[in-house]
């Protein structure tokens, strides 16, 4: 059975992060679990949990406030020092973005369909600080080579943020993980999505199944860049 694992690194999430949490505790499908990454948060964002005491969430937390960089690395350290599942995927998260109940039950579909694929999406709809809906994402072919993502990336044909993505953690491993060179992380999701669809292709649901939400971030940097 597909074990899926929500990598979520944190810094201060404030009620973005209660939403984010609650939307993945509330998956219709249920076999997964949440690693969360507590970058020294001072702001009790990670009471909630206390309360909620759920087995399917593990909480990480650093000894001091690591920039962005080093907090995003906790990921590729953790996936390189344990040991998974063949069969296992990852989905890394961002703390202000949050899921529909049916995303995992989508993603999972198209495993199933497609297993030869590397990366697994759905679309998605933009939201702004007040979840209020801005727009669709831009539609995705059905699917991608590596080419194909970079030619429509680099000509701004299609949304991409590092929500909502899934794929396998031994390939995860293979393509060397998230690159934290980049100043900031500006692109690095590209690279990793690139490097993954090489290994086979992308494949992208016609479902919206979760919401990526533009506000002031380092990310809406990068929705600048491509005009947002």
């Amino acid at each position: 059975m597909i074990k899926f694992f929500f990598f979520l690194p944190v810094h201060n999430g404030g009620i973005y992060l209660h939403q984010c949490v609650q939307s993945i505790l509330s998956q219709s499908y249920k076999n997964f679990e949440l690693i969360i990454f507590n970058n020294f948060s001072t702001d009790n964002s990670l009471d909630f949990l206390c309360d909620i005491r759920d087995p399917q969430i593990r909480v990480i937390d650093t000894k001091e406030k690591l920039d962005i960089c080093d907090s995003w690395d906790n990921i590729n350290k953790y996936t390189i020092n344990n040991i998974f599942c063949e069969y296992d995927f990852m989905i890394l998260v961002g703390h202000d973005d949050y899921f529909s109940k049916d995303y995992l039950k989508s993603i999972l579909l198209l495993i199933e369909n497609y297993p030869q694929a590397s990366v697994y999406n759905t679309h998605f709809n933009l939201v702004d600080s007040n979840s209020k809906f801005i727009r669709r994402c831009k539609p995705f072919p059905k699917f991608l080579n590596y080419m194909d993502y970079l030619n429509l990336r680099c000509w701004n044909h299609i949304d991409i943020f590092g929500t909502g993505y899934a794929f396998r953690v031994n390939d995860f491993k293979l393509v060397g993980g998230i690159n934290i060179t980049f100043p900031l992380l500006l692109f690095s999701d590209d690279l990793l999505f690139t490097k993954l669809s090489k290994l086979s292709f992308m494949v992208i649901s016609d479902s919206t199944e979760y919401y990526y939400r533009v506000h002031n971030s380092t990310s809406n940097i990068n929705n600048f860049i491509f005009g947002l």
